[in-house]
């Protein structure tokens, strides 16, 4: 309740206290704030693999899906 979020605000840093605290009592929004971001991610990868594996034979499968999935990772570090 308004206990806790005193304390809180009392025992964190003043530039980081009120920010933070904000943040667990609407934990709701960010909640959907973080899933939202993540969910277009996930879906663009599923959709990329499942077209990947509509087109691709088993055989080509086991030849390129490593260096798919190397190219992946590396745009992910360099973006």
């Amino acid at each position: 309740g308004d206990g806790a979020k005193a304390w809180l605000e009392s025992v964190l840093p003043r530039t980081f206290g009120p920010a933070f605290v904000a943040l667990i009592d609407e934990w709701p929004l960010a909640l959907f704030f973080v899933v939202s971001e993540l969910w277009s991610s996930g879906v663009c990868q599923l959709m990329f693999w499942q077209v990947a594996n509509d087109v691709m034979t088993v055989r080509q499968a086991k030849a390129y899906y490593p260096a798919i999935g190397a190219m992946g990772n590396l745009g992910m570090v360099v973006a």
